[in-house]
């Protein structure tokens, strides 16, 4: 049985069978009515998708729905969830050139999908803002950024927490000569 749990996880599901029939985010789009924007929010885990939502894209990708809630992984045999070092799947994101995501954990609760990585940003790499369908929070493990929110450009250096909306277009830029290291929390609607 597929639990609310790995809902989400469809995002990553439906990103690799795109990619492999060589489809772009139009393509779908022209395909289900939906927005290229909500189709990479869905992609990129920033939003959990509908199950209408999920079958207009199971039908633009000519699968099943059961093909793809078949590769969604369900281990029900414990009350916890563990994830090895060696374990984390790397994970691509908006084509952030240099930010580097590692998936931890991603667990459903309540009205929320917990969602954790472990994020390393090459020196000097920046993005164009983005959005979340719900709540962020930064841990910076080493290094140093600069958290572009509102009009405000914050800096945070190692041990240093911020948590924020992230309905606001934020942008993240490591101003660290070397690659910085977080923990991204996000509770995702």
């Amino acid at each position: 049985m597929i639990k609310n749990d790995n809902i989400i996880k469809l995002g990553i599901i439906i990103k690799k069978i795109r990619k492999s029939k060589n489809l772009t985010l139009k393509d779908i789009a022209c395909k289900t009515s939906l927005s290229k924007s909500i189709i990479s929010k869905i992609e990129n885990l920033r939003t959990v998708p509908s199950l209408p939502t999920i079958i207009k894209i199971a039908e633009a990708l000519n699968k099943n729905l059961s093909d793809l809630f078949a590769e969604v992984e369900v281990d029900d045999s414990k009350d916890y969830i563990l994830v090895r070092s060696d374990k984390r799947e790397p994970i691509e994101r908006e084509k952030s050139k240099g930010f580097n995501y590692f998936t931890l954990i991603i667990k459903n609760k309540n009205n929320f999908v917990f969602e954790s990585f472990y994020l390393t940003l090459d020196e000097y790499t920046k993005r164009k803002p983005v959005t979340t369908n719900g709540e962020e929070f930064l841990f910076i493990l080493k290094g140093s950024i600069e958290l572009s929110l509102k009009n405000e450009a914050i800096v945070l250096n190692d041990g240093d927490s911020i948590y924020f909306n992230g309905r606001i277009p934020h942008a993240t830029r490591n101003i660290y000569k070397e690659k910085s290291e977080l923990l991204s929390i996000n509770l995702v609607e």
